[in-house]
């Protein structure tokens, strides 16, 4: 009875384990995806564009007719693309970097790595 019962306890704590261990690795920003993780602006100041590890993000400037307001999304990169959603709204950005990765294009837009 004692054996069948830290089979058992072994047998769920290796499951727990595994659990936290697969959302945890989503979260941990790694390759192309680590590049966006940070805070990117405009040279003006007027897009801010702050990207989160666990997929959310905040912009300012964009999705809003008001330019200073802040809008809270979610984003992820597929198939070489950024997608950002924002409400019902989902932007598709062809994106590059430059400069040690602290430069980022989102088509017509440069954004700046500000930390």
């Amino acid at each position: 009875m004692v054996k069948n019962t830290k089979l058992i306890l072994a047998l769920v704590a290796t499951v727990v384990v595994i659990i936290l261990l697969f959302l945890t690795i989503k979260y941990i920003p790694f390759g192309e995806r680590a590049k966006f993780i940070g805070t990117w602006k405009t040279e003006d100041g007027i897009f801010v564009y702050k990207f989160f590890a666990d997929g959310t993000g905040i912009f300012k400037g964009a999705f809003s007719e008001n330019l200073s307001e802040e809008k809270k999304g979610h984003w992820e990169i597929k198939n070489g693309e950024l997608l950002v959603k924002v409400g019902v709204t989902t932007v598709t950005y062809v994106y590059s970097f430059s400069k040690d990765n602290t430069v980022l294009k989102l088509d017509g837009l440069t954004l700046y790595k500000t930390i």
